[in-house]
């Protein structure tokens, strides 16, 4: 039996009865569900009825299977009293122990609910001796010790990045029977619940669905819908952005986004590396993140099959890691760019440049781009072909970091967030797969922008085993050329 099917005796046997909007994020199949929820949506109300009905299957599943979970699950938030509410208490029959007294599935002894919102709960079952237990993210190292089979998440977009980390983490000892009910109510456009909501709108690795709720969805407070009259009155109380953050469940994209048009959705796609085709390598060599993109030409589409997103790593570390990945045997046939920084010195240390050239044998192309030519050719890209209905830049979810910069999810590194405007200008941070993939689109497809410039310095090296070249950047302004002086050393 599916839990699909316990959920709905459940719902029978409590007399409850969900608008079809709600049903369709309830019943969705998939396991890690992120709520993007209105104010007065019902959120909460329907967090802890999943959690009733999750927890409930789990027993039964166990029990047939003589497996060992569905014992323990947490109802979190960044206090006491952001968890409470779902909660509840005896004679509220909207949450989970209202719910759990209608099913008489209550051990009295063993449960403690305080009237004061401010300190811990717990919840144990009759039948199956199951154990709720109210969990503060006040301090984040705390959450650990024990695994959840399932965690009902409170108030989200309060919660830290840590405590992120740390529920997922929980969660992932108990796959593939644990499941998780994580909403809140977005501040802005950006922040931890902002990447989650995003991420869960793509294919990606961690599994995770995000879902829409709007505040009209709750037709016992707003009994007109999308025209109810308050939620009018609301829609010309505040500007459209907070709007559709508040209420209408909906994250617009920052307004001083580099790529506004950004859409993960249609863009992150299961595009995997297709051995005999050149693999092309795009690299940023920055002091702060290091980004090396690994791209495909298939069938007019430009394919980002993977990446490398690191900090605090050694040219020679990367090139290494580049050398042990599966694509490595068509990066020879591939035409490479680096940024300017590839030729720059760092204490003494060789550049990138000579690096990648010393190790493996690869020279880069190198150009000196205008940012708002490179941001218009990224941009050109993420326009739908009318041909396939998809973009003409397809990502691998497993690329996180050039996904972060262009406005799609969490990053793999601290501190990295949406590449944005500052001041009217493209801020020098959060660019750095973003700028790679700019650079080598550059080089293999020159400008979108006729009244630009589009001469790349053509070297006077090349090298027809790997099908690229070594530009003139390497001269150094006094007549000599760097590349020449190492081979003669």
């Amino acid at each position: 039996m599916r839990w699909q099917d316990t959920a709905e005796q459940i719902l029978k046997e409590l007399g409850v009865v969900l608008e079809e909007e709600q049903a369709a994020i309830f019943y969705d199949d998939a396991d890690y569900k992120v709520v993007c929820g209105g104010e007065g949506s019902g959120k909460s109300f329907l967090g802890s009825l999943y959690m009733a009905c999750r927890a409930f299957h789990d027993a039964l599943e166990a029990e047939s299977s003589g497996l060992t979970f569905g014992d323990l699950y947490w109802l979190v938030g960044a206090d006491y009293e952001d968890a409470r509410m779902e909660m509840g208490t005896k004679g509220d029959d909207n949450y989970l122990v209202g719910w759990m007294d209608q099913l008489e599935d209550i051990d009295s002894q063993n449960t403690s609910t305080p009237a004061r919102h401010d300190q811990f709960c717990i919840l144990t079952t009759l039948r199956h001796k199951q154990i709720f237990k109210l969990i503060s993210g006040y301090d984040p190292l705390k959450v650990g010790r024990e695994e959840p089979t399932g965690v009902l998440g409170c108030e989200v977009s309060r919660w830290t990045k840590e405590l992120w980390e740390r529920v997922f983490g929980r969660l992932a000892r108990r796959r593939p029977h644990s499941w998780c009910w994580l909403s809140g109510s977005p501040e802005n456009a950006l922040g931890d619940f902002a990447d989650y909501i995003r991420l869960g709108q793509m294919p990606n690795e961690l599994g995770v669905k995000s879902y829409s709720m709007p505040s009209w969805v709750n037709r016992s407070v707003f009994p007109g819908g999308r025209n109810d009259a308050a939620i009018k009155q609301l829609e010309t109380s505040m500007t459209r952005d907070r709007f559709m953050r508040r209420h209408g469940g909906i994250l617009l994209p920052p307004a001083d986004a580099i790529f506004p048009e950004f859409n993960a959705e249609a863009t992150v796609a299961n595009v995997f590396y297709t051995p005999g085709t050149p693999v092309h390598l795009f690299v940023d060599p920055g002091n702060y993140v290091y980004a090396v993109l690994a791209v495909q030409f298939l069938n007019d589409e430009v394919c980002v099959v993977d990446e490398i997103y690191v900090r605090d790593w050694s040219h020679a570390q990367i090139v290494k890691a580049c050398m042990a990945k599966v694509w490595w045997k068509d990066v020879a046939r591939g035409t490479h760019v680096m940024d300017t920084g590839g030729t720059q010195h760092h204490m003494g240390n060789p550049s990138a440049w000579e690096a990648w050239y010393d190790t493996p044998g690869l020279s880069f192309n190198h150009q000196k781009v205008a940012v708002q030519d490179s941001i218009e050719r990224v941009r050109s890209l993420l326009e739908l072909n009318p041909s396939t209905g998809r973009p003409r830049l397809l990502i691998n979810p497993g690329c996180a970091g050039l996904i972060c910069e262009l406005g799609g999810g969490p990053s793999p590194l601290p501190g990295i967030h949406i590449w944005r405007h500052r001041n009217g200008i493209p801020e020098h941070a959060n660019d750095h797969s973003a700028k790679a993939l700019a650079y080598g689109l550059i080089h293999h497809f020159g400008t979108s922008r006729p009244e630009s410039p589009d001469g790349w310095w053509e070297g006077d090296y090349e090298d027809p085993e790997d099908n690229s070249y070594l530009s003139t950047y390497l001269d150094d302004g006094r007549g000599r050329n760097i590349f020449e002086e190492m081979l003669s050393e």
